[in-house]
């Protein structure tokens, strides 16, 4: 569990997928009051890896989609929290 000195943020978890896709991680995230969980950690052969918010995946008669489960308004608190989730993978080998 990691946490920020600068803002209230904790890594809760990281759950590794090892189904060979491009999703390294679920992870959960919590900032200030609010807990994400099941943030996407996404890294495409010889890409950089990021983080995903939480999704949800509907179908519509035009295709099926992916849609955030919440909208990220401090860019600063995000960024701060992702950081710490892909410091965290590359220590554990989730990502390189």
């Amino acid at each position: 569990m990691l946490s920020s000195q600068i803002y209230d943020i904790e890594i809760i978890r990281i759950d590794p997928v090892t189904d060979g896709s491009n999703l390294r991680a679920l992870t959960d995230v919590r900032i200030e009051w609010v807990e994400l969980r099941k943030c996407r950690v996404i890294q495409q052969v010889g890409m950089r890896a990021y983080v995903s918010p939480p999704q949800l995946e509907t179908s519509r008669k035009s295709g099926s989609g992916y849609y955030p489960v919440a909208k990220i308004c401090d860019k600063q608190r995000w960024k701060m929290a992702t950081e710490m989730v892909l410091d965290d993978c590359r220590q554990k080998g989730i990502i390189t």
